[in-house]
């Protein structure tokens, strides 16, 4: 089941949703449904799987809900707060984006591996968006699998300890890691995406980046780093030297696009100082540094509409 991590915008009409997901919602499951437990209803090994998903996000947000016994399910769109009467033949008609519903009943693929491995059920869903939206994806290569900083150290990351993880990962026996990532933690601040906390990297911004991706790729693993690139920091450096580019509420101030239990300001997309920001931190942390992945983490906060 692909769940997301939360949802914007309200509280969707299905009350008693149980997994939720934005944009698209795929459940690989067995036949013990009603059984309202989640352990004996989701099995990522069956051949079994239904897809719902848009097929873009150009007209709303979309959002999509399962209850716990995988027998209702519903698609939102977000409409921004519109309420739409239906009642009145002057009725106001919304066009939403389509639509995607796909029940795979597949064989298993006996060619790969010797527990006979499964075809990637999202990948006809995912040809088509990607086809539908002019862009890529990189499905049809080998999955990234491997570590991760924040599931263990969270912001709590040094430049060493990180090298020494790697080196532990690289030396472990029968797991194929073909990828790790630095996460959060490295940065001053969110938005000061040039910066290293030097107490914790004490080679400095890009020797330490640098050092990081390098010792991730000579382990034999794809050098990965996380960026939010339109989020930072109240007390960051981009927001005492760029105030304007911060979106604003209705009343003229700062408006908070956190949606994760911190405060943190949103940066404005429509500002083309904004997008050469952006631009900057993804050409530095792959050209500069050689970092190969990137997790591209908040995106939302530059769709988030100002004043």
């Amino acid at each position: 089941l692909s769940k997301s991590f939360n949802f914007g915008g309200n509280t969707p009409p299905l009350k008693h949703y149980f997994y939720k997901s934005d944009m698209f919602l795929a459940v690989t499951s067995n036949d013990r449904f009603h059984s309202y437990k989640e352990d004996e209803m989701l099995d990522e090994n069956n051949s079994s799987c239904i897809i719902f998903g848009f097929i873009s996000q150009k007209e709303q947000f979309g959002l999509v809900t399962m209850n716990d016994a995988l027998s209702e399910v519903a698609m939102h769109c977000s409409l921004d707060g519109m309420i739409v009467p239906s009642s009145t033949p002057t009725a106001t008609t919304v066009s939403t984006d389509w639509a995607w519903c796909q029940i795979i009943q597949q064989e298993q693929d006996n060619v790969s591996s010797l527990a006979g491995r499964m075809k990637e059920p999202m990948a006809e869903y995912l040809d088509f968006v990607a086809n539908y939206n002019g862009s890529r994806h990189k499905l049809r290569e080998p999955n990234c699998i491997g570590w991760c900083s924040w599931y263990h150290y969270y912001e709590n990351i040094a430049e060493q300890v990180l090298i020494d993880n790697f080196e532990t990962l690289a030396n472990l026996q029968g797991v194929d890691f073909n990828m790790a990532m630095c996460d959060d933690g490295y940065m001053l601040a969110w938005g000061d995406w040039d910066t290293v906390k030097l107490d914790k990297f004490p080679s400095g911004k890009d020797k330490a980046m640098a050092a990081i991706a390098a010792a991730m790729k000579s382990r034999g693993m794809r050098p990965g780093v996380w960026l939010a690139p339109f989020a930072a920091d109240k007390k960051s450096q981009l927001v005492k030297d760029h105030p304007d580019w911060i979106i604003r509420n209705n009343s003229g101030r700062y408006a908070n696009s956190a949606n994760c239990g911190k405060f943190f300001y949103g940066l404005d997309a429509t500002n083309p100082l904004v997008l050469d920001h952006a631009r900057r931190c993804i050409r530095r942390a792959v050209h500069e540094w050689g970092f190969e992945v990137l997790k591209l983490d908040f995106l939302y906060a530059c769709c988030l509409d100002g004043n």
